[in-house]
């Protein structure tokens, strides 16, 4: 059913999105790797893929999913995946800290 539109971003990730909450991290970035490759447009992607990725503790793979959202985004008129100041998370600090 998810690849059954090849057309249709929100399914994979939607499903993305459950095994990410549902605790199957590498299991989700399977979805959010196959959208950042089919669907590089799909804004809310690179959003969610940056957070999980760094979670996992792949900083340097998460900078460039951000670089890439902060384009798109940038593109589409929206501000989501912009920097944030105060109140960032440790993922958020691992980006912009990173030493």
């Amino acid at each position: 059913m998810v690849r059954a539109d090849p057309n249709n971003a929100f399914a994979p990730y939607g499903l993305a999105m459950e095994l990410k909450n549902s605790g199957r991290p590498t299991e989700a970035w399977t979805h959010f790797d196959y959208l950042l490759t089919h669907h590089p447009e799909y804004a809310a992607t690179h959003i969610q893929a940056r957070m999980l990725i760094a979670e996992l503790g792949r900083v340097d793979e998460a900078r460039s999913v951000l670089e890439k959202g902060i384009e798109v985004n940038g593109r589409q008129g929206k501000r989501q995946c912009r920097p944030v100041g105060r109140g960032r998370t440790s993922w958020q600090e691992q980006l912009f800290h990173r030493q």
